[in-house]
């Protein structure tokens, strides 16, 4: 149950990280701005402040398990990353 929770807390990171992000393109707002806005989101959440509701749980997680911000920070850099045009030359690529 304990892990099932902090997994939950994570999830719930991931899951508006994603969905910030899915706003802010069919808004039309940019990336940078959101990119800023989400780092600010994960330095709240890893320094204990902030007043999203999963913010506690996810404090408690990464501290209890030891998950280092960079995890995060690279999980923001591949949404972001998953946002922009794409271009593959032929099958094999």
């Amino acid at each position: 149950p304990a892990k099932r929770r902090a997994a939950y807390a994570v999830y719930a990171f991931c899951r508006y990280a994603d969905d910030y992000i899915d706003r802010a393109v069919a808004e039309g707002r940019g990336l940078d701005d959101a990119e800023e806005k989400l780092k600010g989101v994960l330095t709240d959440a890893f320094e204990g402040r902030g007043e999203l509701p999963w913010m506690p749980a996810f404090w408690l997680t990464v501290h209890a398990y030891g998950i280092p911000r960079s995890e995060f920070e690279d999980l923001l850099h591949g949404v972001l990353k998953d946002r922009k045009p794409i271009r593959i030359r032929d099958w094999e690529e």
